[in-house]
Protein backbone atom coordinates (compact mmCIF):
# COMPACT_ATOMS: atom_id res chain seq x y z
CA UNK A 1 0.00 0.00 0.00
CA UNK A 2 1.91 3.72 -0.84
CA UNK A 3 2.00 6.12 2.04
CA UNK A 4 -0.51 8.25 2.24
CA UNK A 5 -0.47 11.78 0.75
CA UNK A 6 -0.38 15.34 2.22
CA UNK A 7 -3.50 17.26 1.26
CA UNK A 8 -2.85 20.74 0.76
CA UNK A 9 -4.16 23.77 0.09
CA UNK A 10 -2.94 26.96 -1.59
CA UNK A 11 -3.47 30.42 -0.80
CA UNK A 12 -2.42 33.24 -4.01
CA UNK A 13 -2.20 32.42 -7.48
CA UNK A 14 -0.36 35.01 -8.52
CA UNK A 15 3.14 33.87 -10.00
CA UNK A 16 4.34 32.36 -6.94
CA UNK A 17 1.30 30.45 -6.06
CA UNK A 18 1.14 29.21 -9.67
CA UNK A 19 4.72 28.01 -9.39
CA UNK A 20 3.70 26.12 -6.02
CA UNK A 21 0.50 24.39 -7.75
CA UNK A 22 2.00 23.42 -10.94
CA UNK A 23 4.75 21.85 -8.50
CA UNK A 24 2.34 20.25 -6.28
CA UNK A 25 0.38 18.81 -9.31
CA UNK A 26 3.94 17.37 -11.19
CA UNK A 27 6.83 17.20 -8.96
CA UNK A 28 5.43 16.02 -5.49
CA UNK A 29 4.42 12.76 -5.09
CA UNK A 30 4.12 12.55 -1.60
CA UNK A 31 1.37 15.79 -1.45
CA UNK A 32 -1.87 16.13 -3.42
CA UNK A 33 -3.15 19.67 -3.80
CA UNK A 34 -6.71 19.41 -3.39
CA UNK A 35 -7.72 23.15 -2.58
CA UNK A 36 -6.86 27.07 -4.35
CA UNK A 37 -7.66 30.08 -2.96
CA UNK A 38 -7.38 33.63 -4.51
CA UNK A 39 -9.66 36.81 -4.12
CA UNK A 40 -8.91 37.22 -7.72
CA UNK A 41 -11.46 36.74 -10.43
CA UNK A 42 -8.17 36.26 -13.13
CA UNK A 43 -6.11 33.77 -10.79
CA UNK A 44 -9.58 32.26 -10.42
CA UNK A 45 -10.39 31.80 -13.76
CA UNK A 46 -6.66 30.28 -13.98
CA UNK A 47 -7.61 27.77 -11.27
CA UNK A 48 -10.68 26.76 -13.04
CA UNK A 49 -8.81 26.06 -16.47
CA UNK A 50 -5.26 24.47 -14.98
CA UNK A 51 -6.20 22.84 -11.44
CA UNK A 52 -10.31 21.73 -11.63
CA UNK A 53 -9.47 19.57 -14.30
CA UNK A 54 -6.88 17.55 -12.01
CA UNK A 55 -9.35 17.20 -8.77
CA UNK A 56 -8.14 21.12 -7.25
CA UNK A 57 -11.49 22.86 -5.59
CA UNK A 58 -11.12 26.44 -6.19
CA UNK A 59 -11.67 28.69 -3.78
CA UNK A 60 -12.65 32.43 -3.41
CA UNK A 61 -12.70 32.60 -0.32
CA UNK A 62 -9.65 31.70 2.08
CA UNK A 63 -11.61 30.77 4.68
CA UNK A 64 -13.33 28.89 2.84
CA UNK A 65 -10.56 27.22 1.53
CA UNK A 66 -9.79 26.14 5.48
CA UNK A 67 -13.25 24.29 5.83
CA UNK A 68 -11.82 21.77 2.80
CA UNK A 69 -12.92 17.99 3.75
CA UNK A 70 -9.57 16.72 4.71
CA UNK A 71 -6.84 19.62 4.31
CA UNK A 72 -3.82 18.85 6.16
CA UNK A 73 -1.33 21.64 5.18
CA UNK A 74 -1.63 25.27 3.38
CA UNK A 75 1.31 27.17 1.80
CA UNK A 76 0.97 30.66 2.32
CA UNK A 77 2.19 32.53 -1.67
CA UNK A 78 -0.69 35.16 -1.41
CA UNK A 79 0.31 38.99 -1.15
CA UNK A 80 2.92 39.77 1.57
CA UNK A 81 0.00 41.58 3.21
CA UNK A 82 -1.76 38.79 4.02
CA UNK A 83 0.79 36.40 5.02
CA UNK A 84 0.82 37.01 8.91
CA UNK A 85 -3.37 36.72 8.84
CA UNK A 86 -3.55 33.48 7.08
CA UNK A 87 -0.18 31.57 8.09
CA UNK A 88 -2.29 32.34 11.66
CA UNK A 89 -5.62 31.34 10.62
CA UNK A 90 -4.36 28.07 9.39
CA UNK A 91 -2.00 27.38 12.51
CA UNK A 92 -5.59 28.35 14.57
CA UNK A 93 -7.48 25.40 11.95
CA UNK A 94 -4.49 22.84 12.91
CA UNK A 95 -3.09 22.82 9.65
CA UNK A 96 0.79 22.82 8.67
CA UNK A 97 1.86 25.99 6.73
CA UNK A 98 4.59 26.78 4.70
CA UNK A 99 4.46 30.42 4.16
CA UNK A 100 6.54 32.37 1.23
CA UNK A 101 8.97 35.18 2.50
CA UNK A 102 8.73 37.49 3.66
CA UNK A 103 6.30 37.24 6.75
CA UNK A 104 5.77 40.51 6.52
CA UNK A 105 7.46 43.58 6.01
CA UNK A 106 6.93 45.47 9.52
CA UNK A 107 8.40 43.32 12.72
CA UNK A 108 5.33 45.20 15.28
CA UNK A 109 3.35 43.08 12.45
CA UNK A 110 4.79 39.62 13.50
CA UNK A 111 6.11 40.76 17.35
CA UNK A 112 3.40 39.92 19.40
CA UNK A 113 4.09 40.51 23.21
CA UNK A 114 1.81 38.10 25.13
CA UNK A 115 0.86 35.13 22.94
CA UNK A 116 -2.49 34.23 25.05
CA UNK A 117 -3.68 38.26 23.57
CA UNK A 118 -3.15 36.76 20.21
CA UNK A 119 -6.58 36.30 18.64
CA UNK A 120 -5.41 32.77 16.61
CA UNK A 121 -5.51 30.22 19.67
CA UNK A 122 -4.56 27.28 18.07
CA UNK A 123 -6.74 23.87 19.48
CA UNK A 124 -5.46 21.23 21.04
CA UNK A 125 -3.24 18.39 18.55
CA UNK A 126 -5.59 15.72 17.62
CA UNK A 127 -2.45 13.43 18.77
CA UNK A 128 1.38 14.02 19.90
CA UNK A 129 4.44 11.92 20.72
CA UNK A 130 5.61 12.04 23.94
CA UNK A 131 9.29 12.87 24.26
CA UNK A 132 9.36 9.14 25.25
CA UNK A 133 8.16 7.76 22.12
CA UNK A 134 11.05 10.28 20.40
CA UNK A 135 13.83 9.09 18.88
CA UNK A 136 17.18 10.33 20.74
CA UNK A 137 18.14 12.00 17.95
CA UNK A 138 14.64 14.40 18.55
CA UNK A 139 15.32 15.15 22.20
CA UNK A 140 16.29 18.92 22.55
CA UNK A 141 18.46 18.01 25.18
CA UNK A 142 20.98 15.65 23.09
CA UNK A 143 21.78 18.32 20.67
CA UNK A 144 25.06 20.32 20.46
CA UNK A 145 24.26 23.89 20.94
CA UNK A 146 25.88 26.44 18.81
CA UNK A 147 28.49 28.54 21.29
CA UNK A 148 26.58 31.84 23.06
CA UNK A 149 27.72 35.04 21.04
CA UNK A 150 30.38 37.03 22.47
Amino acid sequence: MPPPKLKVGLAGLGRMGKRHAMHFLNRTPRAELVAASTPDDAELGWATQHLEPWGVTPYKSYEKMLDHQGLQAVVVASATSVHVDQALKAIAANKHVLCEKPLSTSVEVVRTPDPSSSPYQASPPQSSLTSAELPDSHDPSSRPHPPAPT
